[in-house]
């Protein structure tokens, strides 16, 4: 029988791990029966299943040496399907890509392992709600103050990590919900696929899945976390685990490992994001900073007001991608059949021949009227 890992059948998966290098590595039974049942737990998952067996395998191993629980409640690691480039399809230009799985510390992990260098006295990761009072200031009276409020919506603005010194300074780090709706489009699992084969596309979900579903907070929090214990006096713990954190690594049949850095991994996951929108890669932070800019405008008269101010006339104007972001983000926050008429107004010069950005503004003109 040939075992796989990636198999949908229990009982091959655990007999495929104990075959594999990983029980050769593993010397303690008990630690690799605790990872053997969290892994085959973790391979429910359909697309932890399409990754590459052997990078699934080296992030399981990394989990283990690095001393991690991979249980997800407890939320010291995951394993996170990504993409990577393998070569080229048989016109030799376009480029192929297969799924892989990456290794990522969550806060909780950060969290202990900032608490072992002896160097912290506390450490506080929480998020902010829109009702709570919150301040940060920086510079060199630098303070963040934060008072939750009795109750909220459940409508999160902010996220930080806090760390107060043993010898008495503290230290903190913010971002806000759209730095980390940029850190979920990392995740090959937040995505949906659209249309039917061979035009089917790839578009970021506008609700989380996963891991960012049942625990959007902590994968939130690992990014101000994770820059906190940068700021710490690097440690070989902390040192190795930077080096870790985000890589993919191929445990091979002989036990070697084959690694792709952190670094490599995010700059393939830009480029697939580029392919994906259909831009120019020198524009995708001007792509990023039109979503951003355009995500923290609540209501019709704000974005008309972005839009007239800062993005009409301008060079990114007739840019499709561009405009379908402001296209998409006025039907979330028009309220009116005439508002969304004064939209077209302004738009239709440019875009009424596209019939796609045209049935935009249709549906939402009939949920209107549907609702009145």
């Amino acid at each position: 029988m040939n075992l796989s890992i990636i198999s949908q059948n229990t009982d091959e998966q655990r007999k495929a791990l104990e075959a594999s290098q990983l029980k050769v590595l593993i010397k303690d039974p008990e630690t690799f029966n605790r990872m053997t049942v969290a892994a085959m737990h973790l391979l429910n998952s359909d697309d932890l299943r399409a990754c590459d067996e052997m990078s699934i395998l080296g992030a399981l191993y990394k989990a283990v040496t690095l001393g991690f629980r991979l249980e997800p409640e407890f939320g010291e690691c995951y394993l996170i399907p990504r993409k990577v480039q393998d070569g080229f399809m048989p016109d030799g230009k376009t480029k192929r890509w297969k799924s892989v799985c990456s290794f990522q510390i969550g806060y909780r992990g950060w969290k202990a392992m900032m608490m072992q260098t002896g160097y912290v006295s506390n450490i506080q990761a929480r998020e902010v709600y829109k009702e709570d009072k919150f301040f940060v200031k920086y510079g060199t009276a630098a303070m963040i103050e934060h008072t939750p409020a009795d109750e909220n919506s459940g409508e999160t603005t902010h996220f930080y990590a806090y760390a107060k010194l043993r010898d008495g300074n503290e230290i903190f780090e913010v971002i806000n919900k759209q730095a980390a709706e940029k850190s979920r489009k990392f995740s090959e699992s937040q995505y949906d696929k659209t249309g039917t084969y061979p035009n089917q596309v790839k578009v970021f979900s506008k609700e989380p899945k996963g891991f960012w579903l049942n625990g959007y907070a902590a994968m939130a929090l690992r990014g101000p976390i994770k820059k906190l214990a940068a700021m710490l006096p690097l440690t070989p713990a902390i040192e190795t685990a930077m080096q870790e954190d985000g890589a993919i690594t191929f445990l091979q049949k002989d036990g070697t490992e084959m690694k792709i850095s952190p670094a490599e991994v995010e700059e393939t996951a830009e480029k697939i994001q580029t392919i994906e929108i259909g831009i120019e890669p020198d524009l995708i932070p001007r792509y990023q900073d039109l979503q951003d800019a355009l995500m923290g405008l609540l209501d019709y008269e704000t974005v008309m007001t972005y839009y007239k101010d800062h993005f009409k006339g301008s060079d990114i104007e007739k840019k499709r991608s561009f405009a379908k972001l402001v296209f998409d983000r006025v039907v979330e926050v028009v309220k009116t059949v005439e508002d969304l008429g004064a939209f077209f107004h302004e738009v239709k010069d440019t875009w009424k021949e596209d019939k796609e950005l045209m049935k935009i503004i249709g549906r939402k003109k009939q949920e209107l009227e549907n609702a009145k």
